[in-house]
């Protein structure tokens, strides 16, 4: 009993090497394969109209990625500013000194403005 299970074990063994053998040969056969085509593409140059549209690419993506850090820095003075803003009153931070900020009252909520006033009724228009 003892002796098939050994055997059955040694059995499943040699089936899992021969099975990662096959793997590593698919691979490299793979990996031949891709060299090749590396090599065989080497020696051509691209058409004239893919070059050219790697070319937009590329300043397109240029462009974008300025465009994208002037968004980001005035994303961050924004903030900078919202933080700064405390009570009504704008204050100049330790951090950045140089910012000027307008000082500007503090904004009424729409409960406190031309609405909650009381209304005398004229110059409003009912529906019919």
């Amino acid at each position: 009993m003892l002796t098939q299970q050994v055997n059955g074990l040694l059995m499943d063994k040699i089936d899992l090497q021969t099975q990662g053998i096959g793997h590593r040969d698919e691979a490299l056969r793979r990996e031949r394969n891709l060299g090749e085509l590396r090599a065989s593409l080497a020696g051509k140059s691209l058409p004239k109209e893919a070059e050219e549209l790697i070319s937009a690419l590329q300043t397109s993506h240029a462009n974008s990625e300025a465009h994208a850090k002037a968004l980001q820095d005035k994303l961050t003075k924004a903030r900078a500013v919202s933080l700064v803003h405390v009570a009504g009153r704008a204050t100049l931070t330790q951090q950045n000194p140089s910012l000027h900020l307008p000082v500007h009252p503090p904004a009424r909520p729409a409960s406190q403005g031309k609405a909650a006033r009381g209304r005398s009724g004229a110059g409003e228009r009912k529906c019919p």
